[in-house]
């Protein structure tokens, strides 16, 4: 495998251990602000907020602003509602629990759902070793939710 495809392949492992760092950091501060008086929908309302208006001037800076079709922005409508419901939820649950990390072991199922509906819509590859994996991370979910 040449040099350039090696780096490319390992890039998306790096860039979504950066993410794993960053998430770990809004979920631990996330669970700070539910001890608060704060509503789960105004933890993320104004959050949500600053993202827009920092994405807004990120766009306008870089002249990235792409038009989008009209089946796009059904897709981005339900992904945008879908969002809201899903991290006002998982808030709610965070609020709740005496410990973030088990309500994240719970919506971290998502991996296994995204993972098993890729196979379909997008052919993504499945063997005997990715099986293991879904078994395991079913399994250490089950564990930390006991």
């Amino acid at each position: 495998m040449p040099q350039k495809n090696k780096v490319k392949k390992m890039n998306w492992f790096i860039l979504a251990s950066l993410s794993m760092v960053c998430f770990t950091i809004i979920y631990l501060l996330t669970k700070k602000l539910t001890t608060s008086n704060l509503s789960s929908t105004v933890i993320y309302a104004y959050p949500s907020l600053i993202i827009a208006i920092m994405l807004v001037i990120y766009l306008s800076l870089t002249n990235n602003f792409t038009p989008i079709t009209g089946g796009q922005i059904w897709i981005i409508v339900i992904i945008s509602v879908l969002a809201i419901a899903g991290n006002i939820f998982l808030t709610q649950s965070i609020r709740s629990s005496p410990n973030p990390g088990y309500s994240l072991a719970i919506s971290g199922l998502d991996i296994v759902l995204v993972t098993l509906i890729s196979i379909t819509l997008f052919k993504s590859e499945f063997n005997s070793l990715k099986i293991l994996g879904v078994i395991l991370a079913i399994v250490s979910i089950v564990l930390l939710s006991i």
